[in-house]
């Protein structure tokens, strides 16, 4: 099947990678990570003013319409969107609800035990006992990352230090902490438990056969399927992506905004999108006929 994947690059592992069944999720996704970093709390049409405020430090600010998209225009440049073949046999439903976060982060929340039996899922449970403190959609207000014992990130580091997947995805824990303005060593002992419960539920389930998770996403989209893959060799690039269209979607989406007088856009997660389809920003790139282009004989 055909499956894509919003990315600042290409060139890592497809293992624990999130790809969706439609582009519009990744162009969404895009737009969520965005606005994580600066939540729209108020927009006053007549004077074209947003208040913005960063959910992380709490500060606010007071900016244009216009400055906001440009802001969000130079975020969005920065991706592609990537289509990809996937090839799944025996996937494992997830319960999205682990917001940001790796899906490990909620720990047992995360599994839909329906065709499980209950002997494999205490398996898992005594598997995840020790960390279950630091686990659960809240779970960064359970308890505060410094409560994490030393010797447990310790022995986690050492643990993981030979694998690449595992280190692949605690760089981007530490890029995405930096990129919302987080202090990250505080953060850190907290993000290695999420990920070695992540790991910990990778390995069960392909104990048991699984070969990768499906969920249906209500965040970005509207209960469209995602998938994660398990395996390296379950996913190809196709020759198609899509780019972002930069100087178009600034000069369109502003006034298609202020057109929306006193709508209230807190939580619309098409906003940024001027309440379109956001692929309607995003213009499709086939490489094989650009290289046919670039090489054909006058």
């Amino acid at each position: 099947m055909k499956v894509y994947q919003s990315s600042i690059t290409t060139n890592k592992s497809a293992i624990l990678g999130h790809f969706s069944e439609t582009p519009s999720i990744c162009a969404l996704r895009v737009s969520s990570m965005f606005c994580d970093k600066h939540r729209i709390e108020l927009f006053i049409p007549n004077q074209d003013k947003l208040l913005v405020k960063n959910t992380y430090s709490r500060v606010k600010k007071e900016t244009t319409l216009k400055e906001y998209i440009r802001e969000f225009a130079n975020f969005a440049n920065l991706f592609s969107i990537q289509e990809y073949i996937l090839n799944i046999k025996n996937p494992l439903w997830l319960i999205d609800c682990w917001a940001d976060d790796p899906i490990g982060s909620v720990g047992m929340e995360a599994i839909n035990r329906e065709n499980i039996e209950q002997d494999k899922i205490s398996i898992l449970e005594e598997r995840l006992l020790e960390y279950s403190p630091f686990l659960g959609k809240d779970s960064t207000n359970i308890l505060p990352p410094e409560y994490v014992p030393p010797s447990m990130s310790n022995y986690i580091l050492t643990k993981r230090q030979p694998n690449k997947i595992f280190q692949q995805e605690f760089l981007k824990r530490k890029n995405r902490s930096e990129q919302l303005g987080e202090d990250f060593e505080r953060m850190k002992p907290l993000e290695l438990v999420w990920l070695e419960s992540t790991f910990l539920i990778k390995e069960w389930a392909e104990e048991l056969g699984y070969d990768s998770f499906i969920y249906k996403n209500d965040a970005e989209g509207n209960g469209q399927y995602c998938f994660i893959p398990l395996k390296e060799e379950q996913i190809t690039k196709t020759n198609k992506s899509f780019s972002f269209s930069f100087e178009e979607y600034q000069k369109i989406v502003p006034e298609l905004i202020r057109n929306r007088k006193n709508y209230p856009i807190e939580q619309n997660k098409y906003f940024l999108w001027g309440y379109q389809d956001p692929m309607k920003y995003w213009k499709g790139n086939n490489l094989l006929s650009r290289l046919k282009s670039l090489f054909s004989l006058k």
